[in-house]
């Protein structure tokens, strides 16, 4: 009798099956920077396409070098994926940077893209010097023809831009993991995740780890790019954070609420938390949910403007409280991030709220907020601030 045939995964050999697995990302990668730029007006979403292109064409490129049977079509392929390679770690220090809702001035964004293109220029000329390469050379030890090299000043600066660029993004995605409401933190862990996974694979590589010299790099950035983007498109977090917490103006004797478009309670200062009574486990909850017997603040709040008045008992003493809404809008692409621009509106909200005699300045900021959603523009989420206004109603 003749015996079964083998699975497909073991007649497949080394070469095929990561071609595939590479193959598979690089799709994954182009997808998810299609899908990207779709949805280019939530924040980080643009420079998130960049990275999940960039590492589309590293992978794409690195099954070109794969199969080729001589040195000069290894290096063609390789100068080829330096166009992905070489802006990797510039897209994420920006996608970083974009999180944390302090976009890059232009002389930041153009030195860090500046610095790329130096490195990818380095790769394209590599034949007429030694400072990337030096020697290279085909290793025909292992079951396919591999890249061998000694490593020049210039590919060592590259690898120290490398591990810099995604180790300084991890301090933004901690501190706002550390600050996010609970419901939010898995999805923030897979962006912290999504940064390490291309460090380790290339720290695997440099140590020599794997096998005919194959690069994990090209798989990993690709699982990178899925991570982050689940995080970002899936759940959503990035379209109205970061409003860092101390932008929210702790100390304000006014409560500030912010509510996304899904009418979640992204956050509220203490004021607010001892106003409506909010635990600790309150963020990412429906409004709903939370304020169940004040129908006019959820009315404000789901329309993304106007005020409303309610009276609560607090230790058998009743307060009267004024609340009134702003709409958080995004700003049009060819501006700043809408992140950003959303927590600047968010301040000046507040800080209205704040000075009893800029009530009408208030007013205005509200109006204005009206006619931007009425020209278009994305409404984010909403801001509330809500005043207790006891004395004011006794003295009437």
């Amino acid at each position: 009798t003749r015996p079964p045939p083998a699975p497909i995964f073991v007649m497949m050999d080394l070469r095929t099956g990561y071609s595939l697995l590479l193959a598979l990302s690089a799709c994954l990668g182009l997808l998810l920077a299609v899908f990207a730029r779709g949805r280019r007006r939530s924040a980080g979403a643009w420079e998130f396409g960049l990275f999940a292109l960039a590492g589309s064409v590293y992978a794409a490129g690195y099954i070109g070098e794969l199969w080729s049977d001589s040195l000069q079509a290894t290096l063609l392929w390789i100068r080829f994926e330096y166009l992905g390679i070489a802006f990797l770690p510039s897209f994420w220090l920006l996608f970083a940077l974009r999180f944390a809702g302090r976009p890059a001035r232009p002389a930041l964004r153009n030195g860090l893209l500046g610095l790329s293109a130096v490195f990818l220029l380095a790769v394209l000329s590599v034949e007429s010097h030694g400072l990337f390469y030096r020697s290279p050379r085909l290793d025909r030890a292992g079951p396919f023809p591999a890249i061998a090299f000694d490593r020049g000043v210039l590919y060592w600066a590259w690898i120290l831009y490398l591990w810099g660029a995604f180790a300084a993004s991890g301090p933004v995605f901690l501190r706002f993991l550390a600050r996010a409401p609970r419901v939010f933190r898995p999805q923030v862990l897979l962006v912290v995740c999504a940064s390490l996974l291309p460090l380790a694979g290339n720290g695997v590589y440099l140590a020599g780890l794997v096998p005919y010299g194959l690069e994990p790099s090209a798989l990993l950035m690709g699982l990178s790019a899925c991570l982050a983007g689940l995080g970002l498109f899936r759940y959503g977090f990035l379209e109205l954070v970061p409003i860092a917490r101390e932008r929210v103006l702790e100390a304000l004797a006014e409560g500030v609420l912010v509510v996304d478009r899904e009418g979640r309670m992204i956050d509220a200062n203490p004021a607010a938390a001892a106003i409506l009574g909010l635990g600790e486990g309150s963020g990412g909850k429906p409004l709903a949910e939370l304020a169940a017997g004040l129908p006019a603040l959820q009315a404000i709040a789901k329309e993304g403007q106007g005020k409303a008045d309610f009276i609560l008992s607090r230790a058998g003493e009743e307060r009267r409280y004024s609340a009134r809404a702003y709409p958080v809008a995004a700003s049009a692409p060819r501006r700043a991030c809408p992140a950003a621009a959303a927590s600047r509106r968010l301040v000046r909200s507040a800080g209205a709220a704040a000075t009893r005699a800029a009530s009408q300045a208030g007013s205005a900021a509200a109006a204005g907020g009206g006619a931007a959603a009425r020209a278009g523009a994305e409404t984010l989420g909403t801001a509330i601030v809500v005043s207790d206004v006891t004395e004011e109603a006794e003295l009437m």
